[in-house]
């Protein structure tokens, strides 16, 4: 039975998002939950570092974490590279670039993976760009179909720090149906 999706705005593995990030993982009901750090949306701006610093940050909160580095389209269909996710609980997707993350996963065997792994009850969180990518339209560049794994809705990242009302006049003229 599918658990749960977790979408958060940005700035992960920060002071100030241990509580957020306690409850995702309480929530999967595992002693020391197995979290795999996918940090394929920094693939062009650090990603060992964007993965060390995920991994440090969750091990530090009770979970076994460890990195997965799918990097690219090639790396997404890398059967050891999907096979792992079979054994975890929250898979953690970082912000970065939406547009790579979305187009190395869409179609993808690591999708069909993590869309797997949710069914059985793992967890699929996503910040900034990860959680983009994990719902039915994304904002970049102008609007384009994400993945959908949450659907009806457009995480929109970092919006605390712009004008309330000039993003809903924005979204109003040019949201997508639906």
């Amino acid at each position: 039975m599918p658990r749960g999706i977790a979408l958060m705005g940005g700035d992960e593995f920060r002071s100030g998002c241990e509580e957020l990030d306690r409850a995702v993982l309480a929530s999967v009901e595992a002693e020391r939950p197995r979290l795999l750090v996918l940090p394929t949306a920094a693939a062009h701006e650090g990603p060992a570092k964007a993965a060390s610093n995920g991994v440090r940050y969750f091990s530090e909160l009770g979970a076994d974490a460890a990195p997965l580095m799918v990097l690219d389209r090639s790396d997404a269909e890398d059967e050891a590279l999907a096979a792992e996710v079979q054994s975890a609980d929250v898979v953690y997707l970082t912000g970065g670039n939406p547009a790579h993350l979305l187009d190395t996963l869409r179609g993808s065997l690591l999708l069909r993976r993590l869309t797997d792994a949710r069914e059985r009850g793992a967890v699929l969180a996503g910040s900034s760009a990860g959680a983009m990518v994990l719902g039915a339209w994304m904002r970049f560049r102008g609007w384009r179909e994400a993945l959908g794994i949450a659907g009806g809705i457009a995480t929109l990242p970092h919006h605390e720090r712009a004008h309330p009302e000039r993003v809903a006049e924005e979204l109003a003229a040019d949201a997508p149906p639906g």
